[in-house]
């Protein structure tokens, strides 16, 4: 182009898209003739000395900045034509000035694409942090987008849309049939309806459908479309708004079954429920209750809305229509009279309060009337029955104290002032303390706060426990009280009856030391009884049983030296001989067996076992373990006494076939059990014989146990035999056998 046009002048740009313009320059310069066309550089790259040198050294005679007027560029143009070419540098100087000049353009274009990506990240990242807001402005007003192509299948939802319908946004949107199948089917026609005619006649439609999928929660949803038209005005697509109003309508919902609900409480409550104007120049409702309690049809109340005040007790009435005047200021609380038409008295509790707007002006006046007949009648029966409490206090005998949450004394009866020495009007207001040892202090006040807390409206006598009081004098004397407390929290009231104990103490102490003086001559009894069997079995055994062995020795001799004719004679004497032996040697072993003292308990027990089953046809099971602590005789002989005593009963009155008897050694205890399958007693009936005198066999067993401090527990049913468990301490018996043994001497 350059060969067959000749240009006289050249115009070009500086950074071009497959060159730049030094490059050209140089190109045509090096052609014939190219020094002689005239240059213009027209650039908007940054033009400094150093592109102005390098335009100059390429023989550019104007160098023009864009954007550029079109003046100056005729200008420039009529210039340049008028003056001579200029020439051009040597390449190998131009060369470098021209690389220089285009690595500060390289450089400073690769800042601006530097910098024209930032400001494209930081543009998308605005977008993005806008979708998320977006997103989530969706998310938190249940509130979605979509867009339906009209006939065809093609849609599109936002996630909140998916979120509504519960459906996994991987599916894509459903079709329309899919569509129809989330919607109720009560809801159907009425959604394809107005689905249909927001299509035919591009209008936008707005409706409310309940979703139906036995997968997800029941929703309510209302829709909002617009239509979207062609060129040609036809409907393409539809897009809008899903919004969740499930919890609107269950709103609506709620305040329609308040209302249904305020109607009927309203109806059928028992106390009259009334609204107003502030000035009850109206009446704008009153509940069916006002006809029952005045007596007066609610008519007449519409049509004359003071007319209540006509029932109000001439006494009341001025002080009621003075108190209208606070209908719209605050709440108030008024107590009243009404004399009805039948000329019975009713007493009326009125409660009001206003109704401001969202200007706080007072638009109506609110209350409710309630019929305290019965409950003015019920206070006047309890100030009745406070006096005559109060004249019960006052009599009884006795001391009855009431504090309160802080244990302060608030009453005081007269009794209190006899058993204390002090007057009523001394200890009013008072601590309890002052009353009360300074040692027992803490505890009692510890014990009224714990009760106090437990909820409990009372406790018997005794169930503080014995404490002691302190008389105005400064004597203790033992007290025993009761408790009874009523109200809550700071109006909590402590009620203690006081019982001056110390009589009864005494004789509970003398009673005591009575008992333990029997208890010792018990012992000492059963001790002297058992030394008097040990000596009588000695003795029997010793002295008679010797001379009657004497005797049958004799009557054999005698034997040798008589006429036959006597020999039968002698042989019956010396039976009858043989037989007192047998006799008197039973008779020793039953008032004390030798095997007792000489080889222990479990030998004895055994021996007596063997000599029962020997005697009876009774089936006997005998259990003992061999390594049964030494025992002291006094053990011995009760624990023998008493197993002696339930095996004769056993013998005697059981009728039965097995008999069971163990020993044992638990921990500390020695253990024995004697049990049979015999036909049983009635216990109870044997101890109420044993109180009278009788069953003193039981007696004798229950006393000897006891007095070892060991327990004895007797068992028997009619028909389920009876068991006999006796249980002793091993570590106690000897010294307590010792010292019942020195009480008694």
């Amino acid at each position: 182009m350059f060969d067959a046009e000749r240009p006289v002048l050249v115009i070009t740009d500086f950074i071009m898209p497959n060159t730049d313009g030094f490059a050209f320059i140089r190109q045509f310069r090096a052609k014939p003739g190219g020094n002689e066309i005239h240059v213009i550089l027209h650039t908007a790259a940054m033009v400094n000395p150093a592109m102005r040198a390098l335009a100059q050294a390429c023989g550019v005679l104007v160098v023009l900045e864009k954007p550029c007027p079109p003046h100056r560029i005729l200008a420039a143009v009529d210039e340049a034509l008028r003056s001579a070419p200029r020439a051009a540098k040597v390449s190998a100087e131009l060369d470098r000035d021209h690389f220089r000049v285009l690595a500060d353009q390289l450089a400073r274009k690769v800042q601006e694409l530097e910098e024209e990506l930032s400001r494209r990240r930081q543009l998308e990242d605005t977008v993005r942090t806008v979708q998320h807001r977006l997103l989530r402005a969706e998310e938190n007003a249940h509130l979605g987008s979509w867009e339906i192509q009209v006939g065809s299948e093609r849609g599109w939802w936002s996630p909140e849309v998916y979120r509504l319908h519960e459906r996994d946004p991987a599916l894509g949107p459903p079709t329309s049939a899919e569509i129809l199948e989330l919607v109720h089917p009560d809801d159907r026609d009425r959604v394809v309806q107005a689905w249909t005619q927001a299509i035919q006649t591009a209008q936008p439609v707005a409706l409310d459908f309940r979703t139906h999928d036995e997968r997800i929660t029941l929703r309510h949803l209302h829709l909002h479309g617009v239509p979207v038209q062609d060129g040609a005005g036809a409907v393409i697509r539809l897009e809008g708004t899903l919004e969740d109003i499930t919890e609107r309508k269950r709103a609506e919902e709620a305040v329609r079954d308040g209302e249904a609900k305020f109607q009927l409480l309203a109806e059928n409550i028992r106390d009259v429920f009334w609204i107003s104007t502030p000035t009850v120049d109206r009446i704008v409702f009153v509940s069916p209750a006002y006809e029952e309690i005045w007596g007066r049809t609610c008519a007449s109340l519409y049509q004359e809305p003071r007319s209540f005040v006509d029932a109000i007790h001439p006494d009341d009435r001025d002080r009621v229509i003075a108190n209208f005047q606070n209908l719209a200021q605050a709440h108030w609380e008024i107590e009243y009279r009404i004399l009805r038409t039948d000329g019975s008295l009713r007493w009326i509790l009125d409660r009001g309060f206003p109704v401001r707007n969202e200007r706080g002006e007072v638009t109506l006046s609110c209350g409710v009337a309630k019929d305290i007949t019965e409950r003015k009648r019920a206070e006047r029966n309890i100030i009745e029955s406070q006096e005559r409490f109060a004249g019960v206090v006052n009599t009884a005998m006795d001391a009855i104290i009431t504090v309160d949450a802080d244990q302060r004394i608030v009453l005081f009866n007269h009794a209190a002032e006899i058993m204390f020495g002090y007057c009523a009007a001394e200890l009013l207001g008072q601590p309890l303390d002052r009353i009360l040892p300074e040692r027992f202090r803490r505890a009692h006040s510890q014990h009224i706060k714990a009760f106090g807390e437990t909820g409990v409206t009372s406790r018997a006598m005794n169930a503080l426990g014995a404490v002691s009081g302190v008389r105005a004098d400064g004597e203790e004397f033992p007290i025993e009280a009761s408790i009874a407390q009523n109200g809550a929290g700071s109006g909590r009231l402590f009620t203690v009856i006081l019982r001056d104990i110390t009589e009864r103490r005494r004789a509970e102490e003398s009673i005591r030391q009575a008992h333990q003086r029997m208890r010792a001559l018990s012992r000492r009894i059963l001790e002297i009884q058992e030394a008097e069997r040990r000596a009588l079995a000695r003795e029997l055994h010793d002295e008679i049983g010797q001379v009657l062995s004497a005797v049958s020795v004799n009557l054999k001799i005698v034997k040798t030296k008589v006429d036959r004719t006597l020999w039968p004679r002698l042989a019956e004497s010396a039976q009858i001989v043989d037989a007192a032996i047998e006799q008197v040697r039973n008779l020793s072993l039953d008032l004390r067996p030798a095997v007792l003292d000489d080889f222990g308990l479990e030998s004895a027990l055994r021996w007596h076992v063997e000599r029962l089953a020997a005697r009876t046809a009774l089936e006997f099971h005998f259990d003992a373990e061999s390594s049964v602590a030494e025992l002291s005789a006094a053990v011995r002989t009760a624990c023998f006494r008493v197993a002696q005593e339930a095996l004769t009963n056993v013998v005697r009155h059981a009728s039965a076939r097995r008999v069971w008897v163990e020993l044992r050694q638990l921990d500390a205890e020695l253990c024995l059990a004697i049990r049979d399958d015999g036909k049983g007693f009635d216990f109870e009936e044997a101890c109420r014989r044993a109180s009278r005198g009788n069953s003193l066999g039981l007696l004798g067993m229950m006393e000897r146990i006891e007095l070892l401090g060991g327990r004895i527990e007797i068992e028997s049913s009619a028909g389920k035999g009876t068991s006999v468990r006796v249980q002793l301490p091993l570590t106690a018996m000897e010294h307590q056998s010792e010292k019942g043994a020195g009480a008694a001497s």
